[in-house]
C-alpha cells in the first residue's frame, strides 16, 4: 500500500474564495459595496466611475479578511485528513507485518512440541522394553532357582540320612554355582543398563543439541525481520517527512505568491480610484480658475500627462498574475495612448493604479491615499484622528461649538 498524496484545492486558495464571495453577492458584501458607495455620495460622485471603485473596492475589502480564514480553514482540514490517511498506512503495514510474525511464531512453536512428542514417544518404548527384558530375565532365573531348589531337596530327602558329607560338598558346589549365576546375572544386568543409560544420554544431547541450533536459527531469524523492519519503518518515515515539509513548504510559498497578487490587485484598485478622482477634480479645479484660457490648457496638458504616467505605472502593477504551480508571473503592460489631443481628456478613462500625492507637481483637493491605501493630505500625513475629515488637501478638524472645522497644520 502506497502512501496518500497532498492535493491543494480551489478552497484553500484565498483567491478563489475572494472571487466566491464577491460573485455571491450576499448581504454582507451589499452592505460593504453600499458602504463604498455611501462614502462616494458623501463627496458628491454618487453616479459616477468612482463611486463604482469605491463600491467595488469596499467589497474587495470586506471580503478579503473573510476569505484568507476560509482558506485557512480548509488547508488546515486538508492537512489533518492528510496525516490521518498516511497514518493509517502506516498502521495497516505494521498490523501485516506483526500478524506475518505470529504465523512464523506459530509454525515455529508446533514443530517444537511435535519433536519433543516423537522424542517422548520413543524413550517410553524404549523404557517399556528395557522393563519387559528385566522381567523376562528375573522370571527365567526365578524358575532355573526353583528347579534346583526341588532337585536339592529331592536329592537331600534321599540322601538325608548318610550322605551328609556329600549332601556338604554338593551344598557348597550349589552355593558356588548359585553365586557365580548371581555375579553374572548382576553383571549382564550392569551391562545393559548402563548400555541404555549410554544410549538415553546420547539421544538426550543429540535432542538438546538440535533444540538449541533449532532456537538459535530461529532467534537470527527473527533479530533479521525486527532490524529490517525498523530499518523499512525508519526509511518510510524519513521519506514521509520529507515530502511533508517540501509540500508545505510549496503549499507556503503558493500562498505567500497568491495573497502577493492579490494584495497587489486590491492596490491596484484602490490606487486606481483615487488618480481618478484627483485627475477628475484637478480638471474641474482649472476650468474653475481664473486663469487665461491658454493657461488652463498647459494646465490641463500637464495634468493629463501626469495622469497617463501614472496609469503606465498602475498598467505595471496590474500585469502581475499567479501561474498554476503558484510562481507570480509578471509580463510588460503596453503602454497608455491617450485618445485625444494634448491636453484633452480621454473618450474613456484609463485604468491606473498608482496614488498621486500632492508633493509630486499635482495639487488639487481630491481624495490621495498612499501606498497602504489610507487617505493622506496634500504633505502625504495620515489622518491624526478618527474626529478629522480631509477639506481641500488638509486635515480638519470638526468643531463641535461653532460648527465647521478648525484648521490644521502640518496634518496635526
Amino acid at each position: 500500500m502506497g502512501m496518500p498524496t497532498y492535493n491543494i484545492t480551489d478552497k484553500m486558495k484565498t483567491s478563489k474564495q475572494l472571487d466566491g464571495l464577491l460573485e455571491a453577492d450576499n448581504d454582507y458584501i451589499k452592505r460593504a459595496r453600499k458602504s463604498g458607495q455611501s462614502y462616494a455620495q458623501s463627496r458628491g460622485l454618487l453616479n459616477s466611475d468612482i463611486a463604482a471603485g469605491a463600491a467595488h473596492s469596499a467589497a474587495i475589502d470586506a471580503a478579503l479578511p473573510i476569505a484568507q480564514a476560509d482558506a485557512g480553514v480548509e488547508a488546515d482540514f486538508g492537512k489533518i485528513k492528510y496525516q490521518g490517511d498516511v497514518q493509517s498506512t502506516l498502521n495497516s503495514q505494521e498490523f501485516g507485518f506483526q500478524t506475518q510474525l505470529n504465523a512464523q511464531n506459530f509454525g515455529f512453536q508446533k514443530d517444537l512440541n511435535s519433536q519433543n512428542f516423537g522424542f517422548q514417544s520413543k524413550l517410553n518404548d524404549q523404557n517399556y522394553g528395557h522393563q519387559t527384558g528385566l522381567l523376562e530375565m528375573e522370571q527365567g532365573f526365578n524358575k532355573d532357582q526353583s528347579a534346583l531348589d526341588r532337585a536339592h531337596q529331592l536329592s537331600l530327602s534321599d540322601k538325608q540320612f548318610g550322605q551328609q558329607e556329600s549332601l556338604l560338598d554338593k551344598e557348597q558346589a550349589f552355593s558356588a554355582n548359585q553365586n557365580l549365576q548371581n555375579r553374572e546375572h548382576q553383571s549382564s544386568l550392569l551391562e545393559i543398563e548402563q548400555d541404555f543409560s549410554a544410549g538415553q544420554n546420547l539421544q538426550n544431547r543429540n535432542h538438546q543439541t538440535g533444540l538449541l541450533e533449532q532456537e538459535q536459527a530461529f532467534n537470527a531469524d527473527q533479530s533479521s525481520l525486527d532490524r529490517t523492519q525498523r530499518q523499512d519503518l525508519l526509511a518510510q518515515e524519513q521519506a514521509f517527512n520529507a515530502e511533508q515539509n517540501a509540500d508545505q513548504r510549496s503549499y507556503e510559498e503558493r500562498m505567500r505568491n497568491i495573497e502577493d497578487a492579490t494584495q497587489r490587485e486590491i492596490e491596484a484598485t484602490k490606487q486606481d480610484a483615487g488618480l481618478y478622482a484627483q485627475y477628475i477634480k484637478g480638471v474641474a479645479d482649472i476650468n474653475a480658475s481664473s486663469m487665461e484660457q491658454g493657461e488652463k490648457d498647459v494646465a490641463a496638458r500637464n495634468l493629463w500627462d501626469q495622469y497617463t504616467a501614472g496609469s503606465q505605472i498602475g498598467n505595471s502593477l496590474r500585469h502581475i498574475s499567479v501561474n498554476p504551480d503558484g510562481t507570480v508571473n509578471r509580463s510588460e503592460a503596453a503602454a497608455v495612448k491617450p485618445q485625444a489631443a494634448a491636453g484633452q481628456p480621454p473618450a474613456q478613462a484609463q485604468p491606473n493604479t498608482t496614488a498621486m500625492l500632492y508633493g509630486q507637481g499635482i495639487y488639487t483637493s481630491g481624495i490621495t491615499r498612499d501606498s497602504a491605501g489610507e487617505l493622506v493630505d496634500k504633505n502625504g500625513n495620515p489622518s491624526p484622528g478618527g474626529d478629522y475629515d480631509l477639506v481641500d488637501g488638509q486635515w480638519k478638524r470638526q468643531s463641535q461649538i461653532y460648527g465647521g472645522y478648525w484648521d490644521t497644520v502640518g496634518g496635526r
